[in-house]
C-alpha cells in the first residue's frame, strides 16, 4: 500500500504546486519521502493554513475524482505538521 500512497502524494503535490504557483504563494516544494511531502515557507501562520487548506482540498476533491485512482474506496486524509526541523515537528489541527 505504501507504493500506492506515494503515487497519490506525488499526483496530489503536482496539483498543489499548480494551485500554490497560481496564487503566487512563496512556497518551495522540497522533498517527498514515501507518502510524505515537505514544503518550505515563511514563518507565517496564515500562509501555513492556506497551504494546508489547498492540500486538504486536493486530497478530498481532486484525487478521488480522477479515474486513475478509482480503486481507492476510502477517504484520503493527511496529517499536517510544522517545525524548523524534523525533530521539532508539531501536528497542526
Amino acid at each position: 500500500m505504501q507504493g500506492s500512497s506515494s503515487d497519490v502524494v506525488l499526483y496530489a503535490m503536482a496539483h498543489v504546486y499548480q494551485l500554490v504557483h497560481k496564487r503566487g504563494l512563496p512556497v518551495k516544494f522540497v522533498n517527498q519521502v514515501h507518502d510524505s511531502a515537505m514544503q518550505e515557507m515563511d514563518d507565517s501562520e496564515d500562509l501555513m493554513y492556506e497551504v494546508k487548506d489547498i492540500v486538504e482540498m486536493v486530497l478530498k476533491e481532486v484525487v478521488p475524482n480522477d479515474p486513475i485512482f478509482r480503486f481507492i474506496k476510502v477517504p484520503i486524509e493527511a496529517d499536517y505538521k510544522t517545525g524548523k526541523s524534523w525533530g521539532e515537528l508539531q501536528e497542526v489541527k
